[in-house]
């Protein structure tokens, strides 16, 4: 825990770009590193001292705050990358784990993975289309023969009616013709 400077290794920092003339002691800034065992990684560590040179450039050496030791080399002003603005706490581990081969082959598989769900998720979204455009379609025959049903019903109700109205009418009308054929 690093608890002069309020953030831990693991910690994203956010930074401010800043005019590294206007960076003063005690300042927390990140800088590419220039150690040969860490050349080109990014660090952050608190200003204590800054270095004029004869030709007006200016160099800063830093110290980890928490073990209070200068850093063996110092920084030149054109690798401050920024000056502490504030930290997003374990954030910066997403992104060690992205460094390394492991986390790096599982972000592209999950990459793939999303890829696959989506397509799959889209091909049963067109097929659930095409089945229900063919259940309306099939819905809309079914209503048609119901309609075509409905009317055959009602014009055989009709065609009944008249049969037994005729019925009706010819039993009357024998009835008439046998009472009028009796002889007395």
């Amino acid at each position: 825990f690093m608890g002069k400077t309020g953030f831990k290794a693991g910690d994203l920092v956010l930074l401010k770009q800043v005019d590294p003339a206007t960076l003063q002691v005690g300042d927390i800034i990140s800088y590419q590193s220039t150690a040969q065992e860490n050349a080109g990684v990014v660090v952050t560590h608190r200003i204590r001292e800054r270095i004029t040179n004869a030709d007006g450039h200016f160099s800063f050496i830093t110290y980890e705050a928490t073990t209070d030791i200068n850093n063996a080399s110092v920084v030149p002003c054109n690798l401050v990358l920024g000056k502490y603005h504030t930290k997003l706490p374990g954030r910066g581990k997403w992104f060690l784990f992205l460094k390394n081969i492991w986390g790096f082959l599982a972000c592209i598989d999950l990459f793939f993975l999303l890829l696959i769900l989506d397509l799959f998720v889209r091909w049963k979204g067109k097929r659930f289309a095409k089945m229900e455009a063919a259940w309306e379609k099939e819905q809309a025959k079914m209503a048609e023969e119901r309609r075509r049903l409905e009317a055959e019903r009602r014009e055989s109700q009709i065609i009944l009616s008249v049969l037994l109205k005729l019925r009706t009418d010819s039993a009357q009308q024998q009835e008439k013709e046998s009472c009028t054929n009796i002889d007395p």
